[in-house]
């Protein structure tokens, strides 16, 4: 089947707030390259102040590189962040016990 992404004449994401079971069902026809993860700080309508929670809990039994994507990865390739960067400062964040939990 293809993804909705190769059916459309131009480049489109989705950019979720809450990623509930039937956007994560369709990640396949969607594209998980297409999908984005987005936190409305400090909304509460969303999921602010549980939005740990509601990750874990809605990405439960999603493959690790297709959660990676979703999450930032997808992010980082549209508005050009550098990854090897980011990833130099959250891992310094964590040992300095700076990530919250």
């Amino acid at each position: 089947m293809k993804q909705l992404a190769e059916l459309l004449p131009v480049v489109l994401f989705f950019v979720v707030y809450q990623l509930d079971g039937r956007t994560l069902a369709l990640r396949h026809e969607i594209g998980v390259d297409q999908i984005m993860w987005g936190i409305d700080y400090p909304h509460v309508e969303a999921t602010f102040p549980y939005s740990r929670e509601a990750l874990r809990w809605s990405f439960a039994d999603v493959e690790v590189e297709e959660m990676r994507k979703m999450l930032g990865f997808t992010a980082a390739k549209v508005y050009g962040f550098d990854v090897a960067a980011l990833t130099e400062i959250a891992e310094v964040k964590q040992k300095l016990g700076a990530d919250g939990d």
